[in-house]
């Protein structure tokens, strides 16, 4: 017996486990993309940044529930800017906003 002849069924195996594993778990809803990744770590970064904007505005006004939302956004802007940018980030000053009407 050759190698060949030995070797060709776990070959075979292999090459259609190669092209249908993708293919299933893709299908199955397996497969993480990278754009869905992106999206989940903005959104962990968001809600993480979101946390201490809220935290900051509650200490420099007592009761951010009576404004509007034009204040309470001029409030959370001011603690939205990321260290080191000079604008702030607009996710987070929306999300800041909203929840400061709590």
């Amino acid at each position: 017996m050759t190698i060949w002849q030995t070797m060709k069924v776990p070959l075979l195996a292999l090459a259609i486990g190669l092209v249908a594993g993708p293919l299933i778990s893709a299908s199955t809803g397996w497969t993480v993309w990278s754009g869905a990744a992106k999206a989940q770590l903005r959104a962990s970064v968001v809600e993480q940044s979101v946390g201490y904007c809220v935290a900051r505005v509650r200490s420099d006004v007592p009761n951010p529930g009576v404004l509007s939302y034009d204040e309470r956004l001029v409030h959370a802007k001011k603690w939205a800017t990321p260290a080191g940018a000079s604008e702030p980030d607009a996710d987070v000053a929306q999300a800041c906003a909203f929840r400061l009407a709590d």
